[in-house]
């Protein structure tokens, strides 16, 4: 009989495991195809580059052949999912052993009748977050594109902002 329970248990992890698994790979690849189509900009990833690779050949590095966007509702709402997709895609594969790893806890505390928390609760929790994150960086992006530090392809236009940058997100070796 205990062989049969944990021979039915085995089954149900290896489910478990399969249907967080699929669930974070599709949900990467639907991130990475549509920031690689372009994120709702009207210019694929791939075009940008060749638009940023020739701006550069021509000695206009950081001009960019974009016109300025106008900051509509609409267009910082499109801005915050492009963000928010792109936090998605880059930050979920690294999140998704813990999602994996809290889901086998939860599997343990639901079997043992303690209180758990489903697994899509965890994961939401990660969104909410750089979901967070996305807001603030699409606020930054509107100001420092309205104040002419970034450029509409995001290149830095003053050498003092980009040293800035530099500086701020190097890591402190000495803390």
């Amino acid at each position: 009989m205990t062989v049969l329970v944990d021979a039915t248990l085995e089954a149900v992890v290896r489910r478990d495991q399969r249907v967080v698994v699929t669930a974070l790979i599709v949900v990467i690849a639907l991130s990475w195809t549509y920031l690689l189509i372009g994120a709702g900009m009207g210019v694929s990833a791939f075009e940008m580059t060749r638009m940023l690779q020739l701006d550069v050949a021509g000695g206009m590095a950081g001009t960019a052949m974009m016109t300025p966007a106008i900051w509509t509702p609409g267009y910082a709402v499109l801005m915050f999912f492009m963000w928010w997709v792109m936090m998605v895609a880059m930050m979920l594969p690294s999140a998704a052993p813990m999602i994996l790893l809290f889901a086998t806890v939860n599997r343990k505390q639901c079997e043992t009748g303690q209180p758990h928390v489903a697994t899509s609760i965890f994961a939401l929790g990660y969104l909410a977050v750089w979901a967070g994150f996305s807001l603030v960086a699409v606020i930054l992006q509107w100001g420092f594109e309205r104040t002419g530090i970034l450029s509409p392809m995001l290149v830095g236009t003053n050498a003092i902002f980009g040293g800035g940058l530099l500086l701020g997100t190097g890591e402190d070796r000495h803390a």
